[in-house]
């Protein structure tokens, strides 16, 4: 109960911040979750199970006050960042697993120093968790004398993610599961885990998360004001709208970053040259490299797909950004023999095609080469920065067009206390 109070105490000073972008980050980072890690590990979560509760609707009145609205037990927001949530995920439903990986991993310790209660608290824990687990590991974690095998927390979370996930797909809908998978794709929510220099607008940033979180940003469908076609409930229009002020704001922020990339990696660079090529109406080389592979010129055309939109929302996850890359390639046909030529192919959600990703692969060695440094954190740095750039565009092209619509607050009364 003290626990829970301090952190009580400590979250009612988040808002003082008033930027959601940050608060979320220290929230997820720093304020919750990580401050009961280590509770969940070394107190049988039976005995505390009503303080696990108490402390989870703590956490989600916070994440309502950020997002701006009421929020639902979403597997958006209780799945890690690799899964495609955001982050969040549930102490009550993570403790038995927590419990079990730290006894089982500490058993022959545990012998000598624990009673026989933390022991017996880890058989009940493991009856809670065993309908999550498949057969093999959970034959694996009783050894034939008794004692436990090692397993860790990580695989034992997996277990538990995977069986949330069957779960819900179950009842989802199709543009859900596309949501979904389309953001469990690498560096995909990348943004999300990085500090910006300049963050993103409040307002901007909340549009961003209820779309991300597959939460209505309208009451009923209405006219867009930029095309006069029909704005849906969930945002996808503002990618599809037929006005394409934002698409170029969207392209420049994702041109100038990877110019600069590619230029602390010692790569003179120019933007909007023509590709060479016999016909005058195909668009310029977005960005061009110079002496990039064996003293040849590369044309980088820069190019965003929309992957919740009907011809893509039923396919495998990357089957956008594959297309896209394909069509470009038949595109430049005939160019390409006069210039090497790359398509740089990325949807919307922040997954990037197989080739970019390559590219991407051998910047960062560059890049690391040119600065002392390591490949992996260049390349961490090259995602972490296209991505955030990529997603405040996003951001304000919803804004554009379903800010307006939107209250301008939304109180959150806090859940009744727990009596422990």
């Amino acid at each position: 109960k003290d626990i829970i109070d301090g952190i009580k105490v400590t979250l009612s000073r988040l808002a003082e911040i008033q930027d959601p972008e940050s608060e979320l980050l220290l929230l997820r980072s720093c304020l919750g979750y990580p401050k009961f890690a280590f509770l969940l590990r070394s107190v049988n979560p039976t005995i505390i199970y009503r303080q696990l509760k108490a402390f989870d609707a703590l956490i989600m009145h916070e994440l309502e006050r950020i997002v701006g609205c009421p929020l639902q037990d979403s597997i958006f927001w209780r799945l890690p960042l690799q899964d495609g949530g955001n982050g969040f995920p549930s102490a009550a439903e993570s403790a038995p697993f927590a419990f079990v990986a730290s006894i089982g991993n500490s058993w022959s310790l545990q012998k000598k120093l624990s009673s026989h209660a933390v022991r017996s608290g880890y058989q009940a824990c493991l009856d809670l968790i065993r309908p999550v687990l498949p057969d093999g590991l959970f034959s694996s974690l009783r050894a034939t004398d008794g004692s436990p095998l090692t397993a860790s927390q990580r695989k034992l979370t997996t277990e538990l993610h995977k069986s949330t996930k069957l779960l819900w797909l179950q009842s989802a809908s199709v543009r859900e599961k596309a949501l979904l998978s389309a953001r469990s794709q690498p560096y995909a929510n990348s943004w999300l885990s990085m500090v910006p220099k300049v963050p993103m607008e409040s307002r901007n940033f909340q549009l961003l998360l209820r779309f991300y979180s597959s939460i209505p940003l309208l009451k009923c469908p209405i006219r867009c004001g930029k095309c006069c076609n029909v704005l849906d409930i969930w945002g996808d229009h503002a990618f599809l709208c037929d006005d394409t002020t934002q698409t170029v704001y969207r392209h420049n922020a994702l041109a100038t970053p990877l110019c600069r990339f590619l230029r602390e990696s010692g790569f003179a660079v120019s933007n909007e040259i023509p590709v060479p090529t016999r016909d005058a109406n195909k668009r310029p080389g977005d960005v061009v490299i110079y002496r990039w592979d064996n003293e040849a010129d590369l044309f980088v055309d820069l190019s965003v797909v929309f992957p919740l939109s009907a011809t893509f929302r039923k396919l495998p996850p990357g089957s956008a950004t594959k297309q896209m890359t394909a069509c470009k390639l038949k595109k430049y046909k005939n160019e390409r023999e006069l210039a090497h030529i790359l398509p740089l192919v990325v949807d919307s959600t922040g997954g990037w095609d197989k080739s970019t990703s390559q590219f991407f692969s051998r910047l960062s060695h560059f890049h690391a080469a040119a600065r002392d440094g390591r490949s992996a954190s260049s390349q961490s740095t090259l995602y972490n920065l296209m991505s955030y750039n990529l997603q405040t565009s996003n951001s304000k092209m919803l804004a554009a067009r379903y800010a307006f619509f939107l209250p301008c607050t939304t109180e959150i009364s806090l859940p009744a206390p727990f009596e422990f």
